[in-house]
């Protein structure tokens, strides 16, 4: 092939200038082909998961077709009409394919959208060439927790988490996540909670009590936990009759008015009528913990956190 016989400034030039489908094609010509890909600037794509694998540069998005089964080629739907890879295999190796080649992460998977079976042989697939998935989304999924469990051990999922379903106790939270954000959260121990090395957690209807809590908050003021910067949680077996810091509940100053406001990511948290505490070394955070009436009529407590780094 001629192209390989230019010097590399040029070849980098001219991979800079090629949409992701004809890279893909390009590295599936040879072996020395794929590798030149990734100095094409590949990593300039981002990758998501959902109805389709979808590949977008800037305000470009090529959409490839999910097949069931082995297929010559893959149909892709892109803003100038249709395209085609060159392909015979599954989708799920494909998508191991452009990860490897690419060398970029999986920017989103909406679990809701891909469906347990394609999600789950799409994990099959990350989880052996070990690539990381920024953003997970699984509201509404019906994946069930001791799968998603035994994927979460090894999955490298390394920015947000959300969930909404009610899951059992072998849920687990991936090592190397920062934002945890799960609406039912019963499966959400004090063990996992101790193993959590997040920067936001925010977990509501949890089954954590005011002795676990406490224990938490107390091993982050002796200067565990570095990385917490938000922590919220909910749920109704946490009471106003036993102490959190020394603290009874309620602990809110109606009298602090101002709003401890911190931005952490794309999304702005806060406290009010905070009660400053503090780490052993110094580093400031403010608490409450209040009840709250559900709209069902049940009353629940509620305890937030915002650390001033």
């Amino acid at each position: 092939m001629k192209f390989l016989r230019f010097p590399m400034l040029v070849m980098k030039d001219i991979l800079r200038n090629m949409d992701p489908i004809v890279l893909i094609n390009l590295s599936l010509l040879s072996k020395k082909m794929s590798i030149l890909i990734s100095f094409g600037d590949s990593s300039r794509f981002k990758i998501s998961l959902g109805d389709y694998l979808t590949i977008s540069c800037g305000l470009e998005s090529y959409n490839i077709y999910l097949c069931r089964g082995k297929s010559n080629v893959v149909a892709v739907k892109c803003f100038g009409g249709m395209s085609s890879v060159n392909w015979n295999d599954t989708w799920p190796k494909l998508l191991f394919h452009i990860l490897k080649v690419f060398k970029c992460p999986i920017t989103t998977v909406t679990g809701f959208l891909l469906g347990p079976v394609k999600f789950k042989e799409a994990m099959q697939q990350v989880i052996r060439g070990n690539f990381e998935i920024q953003d997970m989304d699984l509201k509404n999924s019906s994946m069930e927790s001791d799968v998603l469990g035994r994927m979460f051990q090894e999955a490298n999922v390394t920015g947000t988490l959300n969930l909404n379903r009610e899951y059992g106790s072998t849920m687990q939270c991936p090592k190397n996540l920062k934002y945890l954000l799960s609406e039912n959260s019963d499966w959400f121990t004090i063990d996992k909670l101790l193993a959590s090395r997040c920067v936001v957690i925010e977990v509501q209807k949890c089954s954590l009590t005011n002795f676990e809590l406490d224990e938490y908050l107390k091993k982050w003021q002796n200067g565990d936990y570095p990385n917490l910067e938000y922590f919220f949680i909910s749920g109704m077996y946490l009471n106003d009759w036993s102490p959190v810091l020394g603290m009874m509940p309620p602990i809110n100053d109606i009298r602090n008015t101002q709003i401890i406001e911190k931005k952490i990511g794309s999304i702005n948290r806060a406290v009010l009528y905070g009660v400053k505490t503090q780490r052993a070394d110094g580093v400031v955070a403010w608490v409450r913990m209040v009840q709250y009436w559900e709209p069902s009529g049940l009353v629940i407590m509620k305890f937030s956190m915002i650390v001033l780094n």
